[in-house]
């Protein structure tokens, strides 16, 4: 156990001396960092996890069908905390592009080379159509409006439409959804999500005005690191039209193949209408665009941009990163590869700085210069000098899906908690508050509207089968902050709720499916007791549980007597408040011992009640050689 606890100590050390830069393993370091890491521009701390740290979390590998493989992933996407993508059974087949939604503290990752692929794609067939559209002296900005072969009129650029009318004719698709052409989507009720190590493959680039491989079109505070993104139709990796969003893209690869026809155009950030000053915050870092990137490289705009130590290779491109109106930018520590064109241009921004940068011989920003007083950014990271991006960017574990299996989780979660003395008194933590909630806060809350009906002084959520509900901070005031949730327990599928603060903080969660009600509390110990107060029109009691226990419990009422536990049966109504005097649940509180005695800190396994994982999600026996997860915390056992 000492050689354990020396292991972990000298890992642990390096990892934290060396912030961004390689340990002695060759390998980077594992953990988030850039604009993702920050929740205002002055860098307040996020702390981005991905579902880590706050006890034992959920897990699942997922292996290929060898069909369509739409509905595993969005169950395991809306159930699990942990979704490891395993490609050794094959492709990854996405029929549709997957809209996420509520999809919060969540961690995405691939082992044994995991690919997600489109289903369509460009064939032969297509190419040769498009070609013989002669398309290529058509206006990509002049816009006009047609009728496609479906009857539908449309007004779009010339290009897109005959591109459109082609494309339909021969596939004979009048449908043509072009959501069939990317992975994922991501909305404004998504946060706190690390993607790493996956290839995402797409159709083939066509200008159609279709979607991207991921369309991050609102999603705060995400990581995608160390994936490939291969042959998006529009884009590969687009974000925008969102504002206060903070996402870093570290160590990835983007390029295109043969699939594509036009419109190699990987990276949109922006599309924000009116805007003065940067809405989205963004780090491009150790990221290389391959063969075939035409432009966006990326292309940004209100966006407060730092592009730091990536690697243009991309010969025969038409325009590398382009930074556009109400954007600043911090440009540092690049390169391009001879024959790149124009790996750098300004639009109109409000300020921005290049420093260390090789754009090609005689390119005027390989020289230091600052605008408009630059664009510093809060955060700390290391960086390399530009001549040594090439080799560092493509060796064995640099950028793209290069992660050995045990490398793809991150080391979000560094700290151990001191082993507490049992003969200390009791504190208490207040977990959860139930208030009553005005129609703002409700639609604040980022459910469907629809899904919601008035009660009464009530608000009643109407349960849909295999739906996730994630209900989170706004304006820094802790959530969840209602009186008025009836929940309708259906035969099939289940409702999850997670409770989180003005921080991103994990408050623990309630799940509720056909049979039973669970409370789950974060980082308990077996120690640790749980409080429950229930409140009525005359009367309060409360209900403690230890958090080494599952806990279904719900409340029976009879009169003003509320009495112990039961197991729900299906289609019952669930009430935690109830507008005639019925009882609520007020208060969810943590009673943990307080430190009357602090032992020394050990990186032991102590979290005895929970079990243990390997790397790949399944569950194993503790002393199990390598890496395990318990309660989510790495140990190594040799």
């Amino acid at each position: 156990m000492k050689q354990l606890f020396l292991t972990l100590t000298v890992l642990f050390s390096v990892l934290t001396a060396n912030a961004q830069i390689t340990d002695a393993t060759g390998y980077f370091d594992n953990k988030p960092f850039g604009w993702a890491t920050c929740s205002d521009v002055n860098g307040t701390a996020y702390n981005i996890n991905g579902g880590f740290g706050y006890g034992e979390p959920t897990t699942i590998t997922l292996t290929a069908s060898g069909a369509d493989d739409d509905t595993a992933i969005m169950n395991a996407l809306k159930k699990y905390d942990i979704i490891t993508f395993d490609g050794s059974n094959g492709d990854f087949i996405v029929s549709t592009q997957l809209r996420l939604t509520g999809l919060v503290n969540k961690t995405i990752v691939g082992i044994n080379n995991a690919r997600l692929c489109t289903k369509f794609w460009l064939t032969p067939e297509i190419h040769a159509a498009l070609n013989a559209a002669n398309l290529e002296g058509l206006s990509s900005t002049k816009q006009i409006t047609g009728t496609l072969p479906n009857g539908q009129t449309v007004t779009m650029d010339e290009r897109a439409f005959y591109t459109k009318k082609t494309m339909m004719e021969a596939t004979g698709d009048l449908t043509m959804s072009f959501a069939k052409s990317g992975i994922f989507s991501f909305d404004d009720t998504d946060e706190n999500i690390i993607i790493r190590n996956i290839t995402f493959v797409g159709p083939g680039s066509v200008d159609v005005d279709g979607v991207d491989l991921i369309s991050q079109y609102g999603g705060n505070h995400i990581w995608i690191d160390h994936c490939d993104f291969i042959d998006g139709m529009d884009g590969n990796l687009d974000t925008g039209k969102k504002e206060g969003l903070y996402v870093t893209y570290s160590w990835n690869i983007f390029r295109y193949t043969e699939r594509s026809y036009s419109h190699p155009y990987s990276n949109g950030c922006g599309w924000l209408d009116g805007a003065k000053e940067p809405q989205l915050f963004i780090t491009y870092a150790n990221c290389v665009w391959g063969a075939g990137c035409g432009r966006r490289l990326p292309q940004v705009g209100a966006t407060y941009l730092h592009l730091l130590n990536c690697y243009y290779n991309c010969p025969g491109n038409s325009v590398g990163c382009a930074v556009n109106e109400a954007s600043k930018a911090l440009i540092e520590g690049n390169y391009a590869a001879s024959g790149v064109k124009n790996p750098l241009e300004f639009g109109s921004p409000i300020s921005w700085e290049v420093r260390d940068n090789y754009f090609g011989a005689g390119n005027s920003y390989n020289n230091d210069r600052t605008y408009n007083g630059g664009a510093p950014v809060p955060y700390e990271y290391k960086k390399v000098s530009s001549k040594d991006v090439p080799s560092l960017l493509t060796v064995a574990h640099g950028a793209g899906a290069t992660l050995d299996n045990d490398k793809v989780l991150p080391d979000v979660v560094a700290k151990d908690k001191p082993n507490v003395d049992p003969s200390g008194s009791y504190e208490t933590v207040k977990l959860w508050d139930f208030k009553e909630f005005s129609a703002e806060t409700k639609a604040a809350m980022g459910a469907n509207a629809d899904d919601w009906t008035k009660d009464g002084a009530n608000y009643v959520f109407n349960h849909r089968t295999d739906d996730y509900i994630a209900f989170v901070a706004v304006d820094g005031t802790p959530f969840m902050e209602t009186a008025g949730l009836f929940f309708k327990i259906g035969k099939n599928g289940e409702n999850n709720l997670v409770i989180y603060d003005g921080q991103g903080k994990n408050k623990g969660s309630m799940r509720i499916n056909k049979s039973a009600i669970y409370i789950k509390v974060p980082e308990c110990k077996a120690s640790d007791k749980v409080l429950l107060t229930f409140k009525s029109a005359n009367s309060s009691y409360e209900r403690g549980f230890a958090s080494s226990q599952t806990m279904p419990t719900s409340i029976v009422t009879s009169g003003t007597q509320k009495t112990g536990e039961f197991v729900v049966a299906e289609d019952t109504d669930v009430e935690f408040y109830s507008p005639d005097g019925g009882v609520y649940l007020y208060s969810i509180e943590l009673q943990r011992k307080s430190a009357a005695g602090i032992h020394e800190i050990e990186a032991e396994m102590t979290d005895n009640a929970c079990p243990a994982y390997n790397i790949a999600g399944q569950r194993v026996e503790r002393s199990a050689k390598g890496m395990v997860i318990i309660n989510g915390k790495k140990y190594i056992n040799k």
